[in-house]
Parts: C-alpha cells; sequence; structure tokens
C-alpha cells in the first residue's frame, strides 16, 4: 500500500499547486513556485486504482496554464498602457490620463 500512497501524495501535492493557480490573480513568481518542484523517482507506475485522479490533475493542469495565459495577457496589456504614458510632460500637454476610454 505504500506505493499507492507515494503516488497518491504526489497527486494531492500537484492537485494543490493546481488549486492555487486557479484561485489567485497573483502572479508573482514567488507565488506560484513554492519550491522547486522535482518528480519523485521512488513511486514506480502508476497504480490503476489513481489513474481517474492523475487524469482529473491533467485536466486542472491544463486549466491552470489556461488562468496562466490570460494573466500574462492581461499583464502585457497593463504594461502596454503604462508604457504609453510619457515619462515626462510638456507643460503645454495635459496632466490627466484618460482611463475610460
Amino acid at each position: 500500500m505504500a506505493h499507492v500512497d507515494s503516488w497518491a501524495e504526489v497527486i494531492a501535492a500537484l492537485e494543490g499547486y493546481a488549486d492555487e493557480v486557479l484561485e489567485t490573480d497573483d502572479v508573482s513568481v514567488e507565488y506560484l513556485i513554492p519550491e522547486v518542484w522535482v518528480p519523485p523517482t521512488h513511486s514506480g507506475a502508476l497504480p490503476e486504482t489513481l489513474v481517474e485522479r492523475a487524469t482529473a490533475l491533467l485536466l486542472a493542469q491544463k486549466d491552470a496554464l489556461q488562468h496562466l495565459d490570460t494573466l500574462h495577457s492581461a499583464t502585457g496589456r497593463h504594461l502596454a498602457a503604462v508604457r504609453s504614458v510619457p515619462s515626462e510632460r510638456d507643460d503645454a500637454q495635459s496632466v490627466y490620463l484618460d482611463v475610460v476610454a
């Protein structure tokens, strides 16, 4: 039973990472990568009893990746907007930034 327990622990950890990504809009590297993950070498082949759970994990990881891609795109748009603001202002130019239109 230790073999199944080992794989269950691996899957639980990866499920936790996927859940954290899906539940946040904080994309800081420190938050998303709490530690360097190294695949276990002691687990052996995936037990048949965990195949369904591992398949669900794969789908959750794909959802998490899509969520990160969406956040990445939004961050890029925000950065482009910030970069469009001139760093120096001419006294003849407006001091207001239209954030609505």
